[in-house]
Formats: structure tokens, sequence, C-alpha cells
């Protein structure tokens, strides 16, 4: 493709013509693949994993009613020791060991993937 800069004085053809050239900030690198468009291609990539999703949303609600009570779990335990109650918080912290432990359970147990992930 080429620029008519018969009409152009100097300043206006070097600039014209460094616009066709892209600058390369290393040359000796293989050129970069054009990108493939995702929006057209992401139905179709989900469709070898149904429920999918189901699974994912059902993880993400249970974590977070789990950190919701570990929210509570940890007023109620600073209520406790500032009342001076410390018999409590052992259970208290037992509780919330036992969220801890069910939320890291609901987030890494269903690792078997389905098709297309």
């Amino acid at each position: 493709m080429s620029v008519d800069t018969s009409g152009m004085d100097n300043a206006s053809r070097d600039a014209s013509t460094q616009a066709e050239v892209r600058r390369v900030a290393n040359p000796d690198d293989p050129p970069v693949p054009p990108r493939r468009s995702t929006y057209a291609t992401a139905a179709s990539e989900s469709s070898g994993a149904p429920g999918r999703v189901a699974i994912v949303q059902g993880q993400v609600y249970i974590v977070g009613a789990i950190l919701i009570a570990q929210l509570f779990l940890c007023t109620t335990a600073l209520f406790e020791l500032l009342s001076g109650n410390k018999d409590v918080l052992w259970g208290i912290a037992a509780a919330s060991l036992g969220g801890f432990l069910v939320a890291l359970l609901v987030t890494l147990w269903p690792r078997r993937r389905s098709k297309g992930y």
C-alpha cells in the first residue's frame, strides 16, 4: 500500500510514511498471533460442562454463608472476651475452626473437571 506524497512537504511526507510503518520493540521476537474473539465462542465452550455453573454458584453461596457466620463468631468472641467470660472462647474457637474447615472442603473438594475445562 503506497501513499501519494507528491503534494506534501518533507515533514508531512515523513509523518505519513511513519504512520504506515509500525515500529517493533523487539524485532527478534516471533510475531504475535491475532487474538480470537472470546465472545463468540463462550457459549460453545461451556456446553461440555453441564451443571458446572450451578456447582460454582452453590460453592459461592455456602462459603458466603460461612463467612457471615465467621464474622458473627468473631464478634461474639470479642464480646465474651471483653465481658470476662473466657470459658466460652474455646467453644467459639472450635466452631470457627469447624466453619473454616467446611469452607475449605467446599472450595477444594469438587476437583473433577468436566469436559471442556
